[in-house]
């Protein structure tokens, strides 16, 4: 048989025990809501990552966007410096042409005076006509103007010319950037000028006017009693922009 415990004992392990039953209910209430705090941080920690997850990939495709321009720059880059070198080659072209077209003019800016000659050369199955130009003091100049070539018939002794009518001619514009730097003489009476070249005239281009012939099959072949030989005659015309004609002939080879 047990004891009784007396009235105040069993009345302070009542209490005992309530208080053991109040703390234990308490913290089953903290541990419940510990737990749903976890469980709400651990939504929230799931949430983030997968924010941090979609920055993560908009800052990787930032990265490609800015890799793709870096290239598209250097692309560009690669296309600017090399327009600009071509820029700098156009621009000394451009101020090497203004530079010779200085020169050109102040070389030309002095009127011809008189032709001082009118050369006929060989070439191919004709021949080329070439013209110097010089002004007051003699110097040879690259004066712009109109050059018209005609070849008549004409008497050696005298160079009277015969008939009326031309075997050929022609005629063209000579521009200051026309003229040719050439050397002209032999041994000392040898010079550097410059001279405007006709181009080129074929021989079956000079035809007799009256009978059709071409000038390699009559040439050399007429004769106006013993002494009088009938040749061909180169006569060059320049009219100046200023409006001055000058005039000078020269006999056209043999062919």
């Amino acid at each position: 048989m047990h004891a009784r415990l007396p009235p105040y004992v069993a009345r302070i392990a009542a209490s005992f025990i309530s208080v053991l039953s109040l703390t234990n209910c308490g913290n089953r209430e903290t541990v419940a809501a510990m737990q749903r705090d976890a469980e709400e941080r651990d939504r929230q920690l799931d949430s983030l990552r997968k924010e941090v997850g979609a920055l993560r990939q908009d800052a990787e495709g930032l990265r490609r966007m800015l890799s793709q321009k870096e290239s598209e720059i250097q692309k560009r880059q690669v296309a600017v410096d090399s327009a600009l070198a071509q820029l700098a080659v156009v621009q000394a072209e451009l101020d090497a042409r203004k530079k010779k077209d200085a020169e050109v003019e102040a070389a030309s800016s002095g009127r011809p005076s008189y032709i001082k000659t009118v050369g006929c050369q060989k070439e191919g199955d004709g021949f080329i006509v070439f013209v110097e130009l010089c002004d007051d003091g003699g110097k040879a100049i690259p004066a712009p103007g109109d050059v018209s070539v005609t070849i008549r018939e004409c008497l050696r002794a005298t160079h009277a010319p015969l008939g009326t009518k031309p075997y050929y001619k022609t005629s063209t514009t000579a521009s200051s950037e026309a003229y040719r730097k050439v050397e002209l003489g032999v041994g000392a009476f040898k010079r550097e000028t410059t001279v405007f070249v006709v181009p080129r005239i074929a021989w079956k281009d000079i035809v007799d006017p009256t009978s059709g012939e071409c000038y390699p099959t009559f040439y050399g072949y007429k004769t106006v009693e013993v002494w009088a030989i009938i040749e061909l005659e180169c006569e060059v015309t320049f009219k100046s922009k200023s409006g001055d004609i000058l005039r000078l002939s020269k006999e056209v080879p043999w062919p």
